[in-house]
């Protein structure tokens, strides 16, 4: 038998709290089918292209019993009553304490999946061996290629370490062995861990609790090497963690939006769920953390937040209704992008189209950029950066309340104030912008209401050449 008492892992546990940006949307708790009301079901995971759903279910009785020591499968070897005598001997260690009912312990966690066919997550699969075992399991991350990146460590002749592993499908179909994920000195001396992984594959962020935490469990980086295994984790600092608890962290596809729960604003009382925004590429500057309002947080326990970007939902954990559920609610447009054979998603920045951004706020009356704009001229150097063939014009323009000349000017400041931006503060070749003042010469309307002239008091970039397609704003 394996000596247990030296295995350590990863046990997702619930991790939920309450309110901040006000919403007006409707709130979904999905199907019985997924959010049932006998067993509790958590961290939710979606395909990029919002049509698969991975999620944990805890405390099931028909659960995956594969169990393997020494190469041998206990389930297979050991009657019903010493293997359940096994498994609560594992599960006890685990713990810490004795368990008495393995089947309803919170260690019996298995990967369930719900795919679309014909309608919204209508085909529901509990997974089998080896994805699933009689360990804890739960997807943590989807990858660019929507490979899952799983909790815990196991070997092929059994046991379990703490950390994460890769697991991606055959050709056929079937889900090969869990494949671990390296991380340098990788420790965790707490029991709430998770993680999330950047849509470029470059960047992780991993909530976990070791000796340089501000308290609790916190948020660290790592980055991805040329070996495949991923850096030593640095704490991201007191700009995102607190001396409270931060947990179960989700980035958007533009790797600018950080989602994730926290208990700082109710401490031991249960985590709501936080997003914030990074300002720079160090990962060292960030907006101060907003806090979700009602319905997204509740008096309730509200965590594992995971925004899809192809369906502007943001999916999420909370046990408002007595059980955790998996509940969700659309908080952004749904993005419109080419899928191509690959099944990844590109954008294609043709010559002569434009680049949507939104508005870029200015003082009153001259060309300096309010720190509210920040985010945005993020992306567009992001974009810039990742596209090394772009060229871009920056276009500025006015209403038409002001004297000619002098309308002209402040659109061509402005415009000029951009690119400064671009080539300054973040290092892009001058000679890739062109930064024109158009005054209120190109007017998207006649001016007649202080709402139509706002409109036409804008910015505009278009494409002036470009050899090349981007994926998701990188190459």
């Amino acid at each position: 038998m394996l000596n247990w008492k030296r295995i350590v892992f990863g046990v997702t546990f619930l991790c939920l709290l309450q309110t901040g940006i006000s919403q007006n949307y409707v709130l979904q708790k999905l199907g019985k089918a997924i959010s049932s009301p006998q067993y509790d079901e958590i961290a939710p995971c979606v395909s990029s292209d919002g049509k698969t759903l991975y999620f944990t279910r805890i405390a099931y009785p028909k659960f995956e019993k594969a169990l393997v020591e020494e190469g041998k499968d206990l389930e297979k070897t050991l009657d019903e009553k010493d293997y359940m005598n096994r498994l609560t001997e594992i599960y006890s260690i685990l713990d810490g304490k004795p368990v008495d009912n393995p089947v309803s312990s919170a260690f019996n966690q298995d990967i369930w999946v719900a795919h679309s066919i014909s309608n919204e997550f209508d085909l529901l699969e509990h997974p089998s061996y080896p994805l699933n075992n009689a360990l804890p399991n739960s997807v943590s991350a989807l990858t660019a290629n929507d490979e899952l990146i799983i909790l815990n460590q196991f070997a092929p002749n059994g046991g379990m370490q703490k950390g994460f592993s890769k697991v991606s499908k055959s050709d056929k179909g079937e889900w090969g062995f869990p494949q671990a994920v390296g991380i340098d000195k990788y420790h965790n001396s707490g029991s709430d861990v998770n993680l999330t992984i950047s849509r470029d594959g470059k960047v992780m962020v991993v909530a976990m609790e070791r000796e340089d935490s501000y308290g609790a469990t916190d948020l660290y980086i790592s980055y991805l090497k040329n070996d495949g295994s991923w850096t030593y984790p640095k704490n991201l600092g007191p700009g995102v963690n607190t001396k409270h608890r931060e947990s179960a962290p989700h980035l958007s596809e533009d790797m600018l939006s950080l989602y994730y729960a926290s208990d700082r604003d109710n401490p031991g009382a249960g985590n709501d769920i936080y997003v914030q925004t990074r300002l720079d590429d160090k990962w060292k500057q960030w907006w101060t953390a907003k806090r979700f309002a009602a319905p997204i947080n509740s008096e309730g326990e509200d965590s594992h937040p995971y925004f899809n970007e192809a369906t502007g939902y943001l999916y999420f954990t909370s046990d408002r209704n007595g059980t955790s559920d998996i509940f969700r609610i659309q908080i952004a447009t749904p993005s419109v992008k080419k899928v191509l054979a690959s099944s990844r998603n590109f954008v294609n920045l043709s010559v002569g189209g434009s680049i949507e951004i939104n508005k870029i706020f200015f003082q009153q009356s001259t060309s300096n950029v309010l720190a509210k704009s920040n985010r945005q001229l993020h992306k567009l150097y992001m974009l810039m950066k990742s596209s090394p063939a772009l060229k871009i014009r920056i276009g500025g323009h006015t209403d038409n309340q002001g004297n000619e000349k002098s309308l002209i000017k402040l659109s061509n400041d402005r415009a000029h104030a951009i690119k400064q931006y671009l080539v300054k503060q973040k290092g892009i070749d001058a000679s890739r912008i062109e930064a024109y003042g158009y005054g209120a010469a190109q007017p998207l309307n006649d001016n007649s209401t202080d709402e139509l002239r706002s409109q036409n008091r804008r910015v505009e970039i278009e494409v002036v050449s470009n050899d090349v397609i981007v994926f998701n704003g990188t190459k």
